[in-house]
């Protein structure tokens, strides 16, 4: 730790193109918080999202507290009590990449997204959640470019189930 996985856009839907941003927003030069500032994004301003990279900081825990079988779309996995899962990435539709038993894999997010550690399931507790950034490349009307971390108040990260709209809301 740190990894970062590159171009990735997390979660149900995500897709990098136009966004609408309804709060201020801090663009840096590199996808680090200690980098100089570019330029600041302004509530209600489109720009474009280039490619996304997740820093992850620390990996998920899933520990097992019995035998347990998981069955999935990737597959049929066999879990013991000595067991434990270390969840790195969540892409969304139920899948991610985590690491078990030495090796780094793409599979099922059977544990939900790897980032509430209150997602308990039978035969096994999601001790810790994943600890991770995701950095946005973006490129803004005027054809700067920089890096930001997303906020909660962005239209068009998933385009498929919301629509962006007009002008930011309120």
């Amino acid at each position: 730790m740190p990894v970062i996985f590159k171009n990735i856009c997390p979660g149900e839907g995500c897709s990098f193109g136009e966004w609408l941003t309804c709060d201020t927003a801090r663009v840096y030069t590199d996808a680090s918080s200690t980098a100089a500032t570019a330029f600041m994004l302004k509530r209600g301003e489109r720009f474009t999202t280039l490619s996304g990279d997740m820093h992850v900081k620390r990996a998920g825990m899933i520990v097992f507290t019995r035998n347990t079988r998981v069955t999935g779309e990737s597959g049929s996995y066999y879990f013991t009590p000595a067991d434990t899962i270390y969840p790195l990435v969540y892409w969304g539709e139920g899948a991610g990449t985590w690491y078990f038993r030495g090796k780094q894999s793409d599979a099922d997010f059977f544990f939900g997204n790897g980032f509430d550690p209150d997602w308990d399931g039978p035969g096994y507790d999601n001790v810790r959640g994943i600890n991770a950034e995701w950095w946005v490349k973006l490129r803004a009307k005027d054809g700067r470019e920089g890096w930001f971390v997303p906020g909660d108040r962005l239209y068009g990260q998933s385009p498929h189930y919301e629509a962006i709209p007009a002008a930011c809301p309120g």
